[in-house]
């Protein structure tokens, strides 16, 4: 779910509820993708990361992608 849809649900269901829903996701697989950013603050330099977007880890897709680029290193 989003962040938007994440915060009405929290302020709308008890706290049991949104406790069981965290408790549905452990141990699951997620690719997480991440952007990262350089941030300066008194005089340091932090490296900062965002999530972006979460997907259910996809073996067959994934699968795929790592056969196609293993055709590809074949053509070369």
């Amino acid at each position: 779910m989003s962040a938007e849809e994440f915060k009405e649900f929290k302020e709308n269901e008890s706290e049991e509820k949104v406790q069981a829903y965290f408790d549905s996701l452990l141990f699951k697989t997620f690719n997480i993708m991440v952007k990262g950013k350089f941030e300066h603050f008194n005089g340091e330099s932090r490296m900062r990361y965002f999530a972006v977007k979460v997907f259910p880890h996809n073996v067959q897709a994934e699968n795929r992608a790592l056969l196609k680029r293993l055709d590809m290193y074949k053509m070369m």
